[in-house]
């Protein structure tokens, strides 16, 4: 595929078409996106026509956790971190660009976020720059222990945040411990094939 493809995934959900036009991709770039093991990005995935060095494989969730734990004392929610699109929905996108033997793979949360200056990364800096950035606002009536309170109190203080479509790098600070704890709630993914015989011996059977 060379532009975006999207696909509605319901309780069931089969996909029919003709041989070569794209079914098998569909199912293969499920399992590179959540679990990139049976079947790995590769640099040949790239579309043979496009003028890009990446491809990407994104996907947008509706059944979402009410509440996010970063750590034991510091709960928070995807809505309260605007962590959501537009449409109220967690939209994770994962990108892998040719370089080198395999693909690098970097994660993104395409949000609707702040960015307004000073509350544009609150999510992307330390514990201690997040309590300065607090004073430097005059802000005191939140407890300076929690990172999420503090940026709750930060966002609150400000007249317009100029929210925008921003896609947000996870690996840093509490935007990666967020995403980990994400993690744990996307859902398992098994590929196998029915059209070959199956046995209890192999690899999806016995690592289901």
């Amino acid at each position: 595929y060379k532009e975006a493809v999207s696909l509605n995934f319901d309780q069931l959900t089969t996909l029919i078409g003709k041989n070569d036009v794209g079914k098998s991709t569909c199912l293969e770039a499920l399992e590179i996106f959540f679990n990139n093991k049976m079947i790995k990005a590769e640099n040949e995935d790239l579309n043979v026509d496009t003028e890009e060095d990446f491809f990407e494989i994104t996907w947008e969730f509706t059944d979402l956790p009410t509440e996010i734990i970063i750590d034991d004392n510091n709960p928070t929610t995807l809505t309260d971190e605007y962590l959501l699109n537009m449409d109220d929905n967690l939209e994770i996108t994962k990108r892998y660009t040719v370089q080198g033997k395999n693909p690098k793979e970097e994660v993104f949360i395409n949000c609707y976020h702040p960015s307004s200056k000073d509350v544009d990364d609150l999510l992307l800096i330390k514990h201690e720059a997040l309590k300065k950035r607090a004073e430097k606002l005059g802000l005191e009536n939140f407890d300076a222990r929690k990172s999420a309170e503090i940026r709750h109190a930060i966002w609150s203080s400000i007249d317009d945040l100029n929210l925008e479509e921003k896609l947000l790098d996870v690996k840093k600070e509490d935007c990666k411990r967020i995403y980990e704890k994400i993690d744990e709630y996307l859902p398992l993914y098994a590929l196998f094939r029915s059209d070959r015989p199956s046995t209890d011996d192999d690899k999806e059977i016995k690592d289901p």
